[in-house]
């Protein structure tokens, strides 16, 4: 009977393991384009059956000295090169949008948004609306101007949306850096830039992190390109953890409690 009962007290734990709570792990933060409306936090998104193409990605991050930079330091503004961002590792490319998230050296993340290199002997434009999910309110604002007099980089806190117009000259770049954005463990956000006219712009250049940063910080940068004409949406998202019940089978529950029915019954 003694043996019957441990039986029975260890399928009764394996049944409580399966109707416990458990927490799910916080997928990485996103990159999705294509054609159509802005995506909410919510929304799934299924790749080539939506139209729409995923790739998980990882902040950059960059050791400096003792430290990190920051993302003054890493946009350098206005150092050497005049008027343009000027990356230690020269992300800036010819007509090209490059954006990266970045992680500096206190865990805060932004999102850099850099237009045509310097220096490159063509210039170019561009008309985004930004709007967002999940930052309204939040305190996010505009770290970095390129350039600092643009009063067209006002990000509206109350809204989570801004309109910039970005133009550059063939000597500069422009751009901004946004941030900080929310990255606790339970944070959902995205970011969505709608692409309303343009020039002198051939593609735009997603850098990232294959792994995130302090499981491997010797990895290399990495990027990949979209042509300008598949860029009807930019979408930059994070979706924090949820805590899902999981219910044990009704299959197995039923006759487990006939078992300790029986139990109790021998016992007697």
């Amino acid at each position: 009977m003694t043996g019957f009962r441990n039986f029975f007290a260890a399928a009764a734990i394996a049944v409580a393991a399966t109707v416990v709570a458990a927490p799910a792990q916080a997928t990485p933060h996103s990159v999705i384009w294509g054609p159509g409306a802005n995506l909410g936090v919510t929304e799934t998104v299924k790749g080539h059956h939506s139209g729409f193409s995923v790739r998980n990605i990882n902040p950059l991050k960059k050791a400096l000295g003792g430290g990190f930079y920051d993302e003054v330091q890493y946009c350098s503004y206005n150092n050497p090169y005049g008027a343009s961002a000027n990356t230690p590792d020269g992300l800036e490319q010819s007509q090209t949008l490059t954006f990266f998230l970045f992680e500096n050296g206190k865990d805060d993340i932004s999102l850099f948004l850099i237009m045509d290199k310097w220096n490159d002997g063509s210039g170019s434009a561009a008309n985004i609306s930004v709007t967002s999910a999940g930052l309204a309110g939040t305190g996010v604002n505009v770290l970095v101007r390129d350039d600092p007099g643009d009063s067209s980089y006002a990000w509206n806190d109350a809204t989570g949306a801004m309109n910039p117009d970005f133009r550059s000259w063939p000597c500069c770049t422009d751009g901004m850096v946004l941030g900080y954005l929310p990255d606790a463990s339970e944070s959902s956000w995205s970011i969505n830039y709608s692409f309303n006219s343009y020039e002198g712009l051939n593609q735009a250049r997603i850098w990232y992190l294959a792994d995130a940063y302090e499981n491997n910080p010797n990895q290399g940068f990495q990027s990949f390109q979209i042509p300008m004409n598949q860029l009807n949406t930019l979408v930059f998202r994070r979706i924090g953890e949820t805590t899902a019940a999981v219910t044990a089978p009704a299959g197995l529950i039923f006759p487990l409690a006939a078992l300790g029915l029986f139990a109790v019954r021998r016992r007697r």
